[in-house]
């Protein structure tokens, strides 16, 4: 019995480490709010997202750009259908800079969201790639080794979720099932 305080304290640890929470994120989580330190990991996460994307862009609009140029010079319907394809995949990308933005904006206006539930770990390896996922209730998050190995299976937790991309910002162990 008393060695349930001492291991809680060392699962909360865990679990900070695994997710990169501080006690003052986890503080501001159960209040319903965000901290600075985990508005600006949103907003980092979501311009390295952005410069990407928008390198991708360059990059397959100037390969689409001289394909069809190419294409039309040569009169190849290969090279021009190829650039077609990519000014397609180009469009792609700017929806999914869109769709970024509009869930990091989301998860910055809005305050995260608690999840408090049972927590059952899977792994699911395919070929040669582990697939760790945690389910809680009805939700599945897939995540890294480290966070998978944090959670005790079976155990009960409250997981704080972010509103519009949903990524876990913080969890905290309530209690086995059986407490």
């Amino acid at each position: 019995m008393s060695d349930q305080p001492a291991q809680r304290s060392s699962q909360r640890l865990d679990l900070a480490a695994a997710l990169g929470f501080s006690a003052e994120d986890l503080t501001a989580n159960q209040a319903g709010r965000l901290t600075g330190a985990q508005q600006e990991r949103i907003r980092r996460a979501s311009r390295r997202f952005l410069l990407i994307g928008v390198a991708g862009i360059v990059v397959i609009g100037l390969g689409a750009a001289v394909l069809i140029f190419l294409g039309q010079q040569n009169n190849s319907a290969v090279l021009y259908l190829i650039g077609l394809v990519l000014t397609i995949v180009n469009a792609a990308i700017v929806g999914l800079l869109v769709q970024n933005y509009l869930r990091a904006q989301s998860d910055l206006a809005q305050p995260p969201r608690a999840e408090k539930g049972i927590i059952n770990r899977t792994l699911r390896i395919s070929g040669r790639t582990p697939t760790y996922t945690l389910r809680i209730g009805d939700q599945q998050i897939i995540v890294n080794k480290p966070t998978f190995n944090a959670f005790i299976d079976g155990a009960v937790y409250t997981l704080y979720r972010s509103a519009g991309s949903k990524a876990l910002l913080s969890a905290e162990m309530i209690g086995m099932v059986d407490d």
